[in-house]
C-alpha cells in the first residue's frame, strides 16, 4: 500500500507510538513479574525459616521426653531393686525369727520393717 508522502511521517510516528507502548507494557511486565517472583521467594525462606524453627523445638522436645523417659526407666529400675532387697531382707528376718502363732513382733522385727519401709520410700524419691 502506497501512502501519500504527507501521511507517511504520521504512519511512521503511529507505528513507533504503538511499538514504544508494545515494550514498555513488555518491559513493565517483565518487572512486574520479577516482583512477584522475589516476593514468592522471600515468603518461601520466611516459611522454611519458620518450619526449620518449628523442627527444632520438636527435636528438643523430643530429647527431653526420652531423657525423661531414660530416667523413669532408671527410677522405676531402682523402685524394683530396692523393693526386692526389701523383701529378701523381710523373708530373711522372718525365716531366722518366725514369731509364735498369736505373738506380736518384737523391737526387732519393728526396727527391721521401719528400715525395709524407709529403703522402699527412698527409693522412689
Amino acid at each position: 500500500m502506497n501512502l501519500p508522502v504527507s501521511f507517511r511521517p504520521a504512519a511512521a510516528l503511529a507505528v513507533a507510538t504503538v511499538a514504544g507502548f508494545g515494550a514498555g507494557w513488555a518491559v513493565n511486565g517483565w518487572r512486574a513479574g520479577a516482583a512477584v517472583a522475589e516476593c514468592k521467594a522471600a515468603s518461601a525462606g520466611r516459611d522454611a525459616d519458620a518450619a526449620t524453627q518449628a523442627l527444632e523445638k520438636v527435636q528438643k522436645a523430643a530429647t527431653a521426653v526420652q531423657d525423661a523417659a531414660s530416667a523413669s526407666t532408671a527410677a522405676s529400675a531402682k523402685i524394683v531393686a530396692e523393693t526386692n532387697a526389701a523383701r529378701r531382707s523381710w523373708d530373711a528376718l522372718v525365716k531366722r525369727n518366725p514369731l509364735p502363732a498369736g505373738c506380736a513382733p518384737g523391737t526387732e522385727r519393728a526396727e527391721a520393717m521401719r528400715e525395709a519401709i524407709e529403703r522402699t520410700r527412698g527409693a522412689m524419691k
